[in-house]
């Protein structure tokens, strides 16, 4: 959204009033809508669509309790975690360990964290710019595969499409992509 954001501002200086509208409607808009950032085109494995009436034959998500995470849930702790690169390599670089999440105020994660954020500190502001809360994860158990495993082989070899924020995989699929890892003999 720092592309909006830019052009929002210069907006403003140049019609008060109408850059004041129109960041009331993004405002209301991104209350509504998640927004972040989109790599490449992909079929979603599911989608949420709240608000949409149950059916006979309709997919639902059962939810834990409030405050509860259900088994498997990627916010357990000593979840794996699969590490996969978008840019520049598009390919899995190995996995680490889930050892908690944190919830932080956006505007204080580089006062707490920053020494262990691998990131400088502007790109991690434009990275959260306009984000009302952040989860950190903390990890650990890091196991760097031989040979990155590229999009193409997840798709051919696993049949998974990487989704656009995370996805839960089986164990014998992370097995299975660590295998293609492994330089050829």
């Amino acid at each position: 959204m720092s592309r909006l954001t830019d052009l929002l501002r210069q907006l403003r200086s140049a019609d008060p009033q109408l850059g004041a509208d129109l960041e009331k409607e993004i405002t209301a808009l991104t209350k509504r809508r998640s927004f972040g950032l989109v790599f490449e085109r992909h079929q979603p494995e599911a989608v949420e669509l709240p608000g949409q009436p149950v059916r006979r034959g309709s997919k639902v998500q059962v939810l834990p309790p409030r405050g509860e995470t259900a088994k498997g849930d990627a916010r357990n702790p000593g979840t794996t975690v699969v590490l996969y690169s978008s840019s520049p390599e598009k390919a899995v670089l190995g996995t680490v360990r889930l050892r908690r999440t944190i919830k932080v105020n956006p505007d204080c994660v580089w006062g707490l964290h920053g020494s262990d954020i691998g990131i400088s500190e502007s790109d991690l502001n434009a990275y959260l710019e306009g984000a009302d809360e952040s989860t950190l994860l903390e990890v650990d158990c890091p196991d760097s595969w031989e040979q990155p495993v590229p999009l193409n082989s997840l798709r051919t070899v696993l049949g998974i499409e990487p989704s656009q924020s995370f996805r839960y995989l089986a164990t014998e699929q992370v097995e299975q992509a660590k295998q293609l890892s492994a330089p050829d003999v």
